[in-house]
């Protein structure tokens, strides 16, 4: 679908295609909560690039941002930083999610990075709430 057609749906429609796609993206391993926070969170007309990642380093490497950065924990244990303060990632165990965006340019697309540990991924879905 593209940005285009998306922009034109109801917002019902747009908040079932958002969590179609993280649904999809996230293997169903997202916890109802957890769909919750993230569809509270983000803004449905905004793109966002949506990455998911089980390494714990490497998703630990992307809390530290980038100058002109900023973003915010969705949920879980997770500290954004920058260099000088590097993000820290406290519970490798349990879920995060963070949004990103270049303050500096207001159109740019914002990132929605997922971690979503090894072990939730082997059971093939999240115990719902």
């Amino acid at each position: 679908m593209t940005n285009e057609t998306f922009r034109l749906l109801t917002e019902d429609k747009k908040q079932t295609k958002f969590r179609s796609v993280l649904n999809a993206k996230t293997k169903g391993c997202l916890m109802e909560g957890e769909m919750r926070d993230i569809l509270l969170s983000v803004s449905l007309h905004k793109q966002y690039s949506i990455i998911i990642c089980q390494d714990s380093e490497a998703f630990t490497s992307l809390l530290t941002l980038a100058d002109n950065w900023s973003g915010r924990t969705i949920f879980g244990q997770a500290l954004l930083g920058r260099a000088d303060c590097p993000g820290q990632l406290f519970r490798i165990d349990e879920a995060v999610a963070v949004t990103l965006c270049d303050s500096a340019d207001a159109d740019a697309a914002r990132m929605l990075y997922i971690y979503i540990p090894e072990n939730r991924f082997q059971k093939g879905t999240a115990n719902h709430e």
